[in-house]
C-alpha cells in the first residue's frame, strides 16, 4: 500500500486472468497432469485526504487440494480483504492501519478457511519516497491447515521511485 495522505480518488477495477493447459508431475504420480486455472478479481479503493480504504474480492479456479496424493482433486478458492489507513500528516506522516482478510483456500472440502487480522503503522519518510512499517497479525487456520493460531510481527520497508 503506497498512499500518502494527500489527494482524493475513487476507483473500481475488475479483471479476469486465465492460464490454460498447465502441465505438471508430482512425486507421487508418474503421469503428466493438466490443469486450467483462472482468477476473477474485483477491487475498489477510496481516498479522501488522510483516509484510505481498499477492498478486494478474488476467486481462483483450478486449485489443487493436495499435490502429495496420487489422485489430484481440483476445485476453487475465494476470499476478500479490506484495508484502512489514516495518515497523520501533522505527525510526520505516521499512518496507523488495519487489515481483515478471509480466504477459503479450497471450497470443495472443509477446513481450508483462513481468517487474518492485522494492525500496524507505517511511517512515510524523505518526501514519501521511503516507507517503514510494523505490523502485528493473527491468522486463524482451518482444521485442514493445522487448526491453530499463528501470530506474526513483521517489520517492512519500501523504497518508492
Amino acid at each position: 500500500m503506497t498512499y500518502f495522505g494527500e489527494g482524493h480518488h475513487a476507483s473500481l477495477g475488475v479483471g479476469y486472468f486465465r492460464a490454460n493447459a498447465i502441465l505438471f508431475q508430482t512425486a507421487s504420480n508418474s503421469s503428466i497432469n493438466r490443469v486450467d486455472r483462472g482468477l476473477l478479481n474485483v477491487e475498489a479503493s477510496f481516498a479522501w485526504g488522510p483516509l484510505f480504504l481498499c477492498a478486494e474480492y478474488f476467486r481462483f479456479s483450478g486449485i489443487t487440494e493436495d499435490f502429495s496424493t496420487p489422485n489430484l482433486n481440483t476445485g476453487n478458492s475465494d476470499g476478500w480483504y479490506v484495508i484502512g489507513e489514516y495518515v497523520l500528516t501533522k505527525l510526520n506522516y505516521l499512518a496507523p492501519f488495519f487489515k481483515y482478510e478471509r480466504w477459503n483456500r479450497f471450497r470443495e472440502a472443509s477446513g481450508y478457511l483462513v481468517e487474518s487480522s492485522a494492525i500496524g503503522a507505517n511511517l512515510y519518510l524523505m518526501g514519501n519516497s521511503f516507507r517503514v512499517g510494523i505490523t502485528g497479525q493473527r491468522d486463524q487456520m482451518g482444521t485442514s491447515l493445522g487448526a491453530g493460531t499463528v501470530n506474526i510481527v513483521r517489520m517492512t520497508s519500501q523504497i518508492l521511485f
